[in-house]
């Protein structure tokens, strides 16, 4: 198969896999609109604040697995550093931009991370490191979210 063809493939594969919206699943299947709690939005945050801290971990998993599966078989296909990197932004895309929650989603930092710990480990280790200091220094998860993929 041509590489060119495979990263387109497995870019589309990856977006729409992603678009998968697990929190909002996970919410609705407790009979809950996520959407309509909270912050309002879809992912794992929001999920523990509103459901608990299992079902937050749950969509954090999730979220994060639906990211690295495409970069993963990219990998196996011995794709380069750029073409793994068009395939996690797909991956990323597709949670942020739903076609199941019309165009809406989550902000795709649980998939990132799916996509990043694949694409470079130890990297994405300190990021985590740096999420972790800076939530416990201020208890705000997008300010550590944002410090992180800075980091990264």
């Amino acid at each position: 198969m041509e590489k060119t063809f495979l990263v387109f493939l497995l870019s589309i594969l990856a977006f729409f896999f992603s678009s998968i919206p697990f929190g909002y699943v996970i919410a609705k299947l407790k009979g809950i609109d996520i959407r309509k709690y909270g912050s309002g939005n879809i992912g794992a945050t929001n999920v523990t604040r509103v459901l608990g801290k299992k079902y937050g971990a749950l969509v954090l998993f999730l979220d994060a697995i639906k990211g690295a599966i495409f970069v993963i078989l990219g990998k196996f296909f011995s794709l380069n550093l750029f073409e793994l990197t068009i395939i996690a932004l797909f991956a990323i895309l597709g949670h942020m931009f739903s076609p199941f929650l019309k165009g809406k989603g989550g902000k795709g930092i649980a998939t990132a991370l799916g996509t990043f710990i694949v694409i470079s480990p130890i990297t994405t280790l300190f990021a985590i490191l740096d999420f972790i200091l800076v939530f416990l220094l201020t208890k705000i998860v997008s300010l550590s979210s944002l410090s992180a993929a800075l980091l990264f």
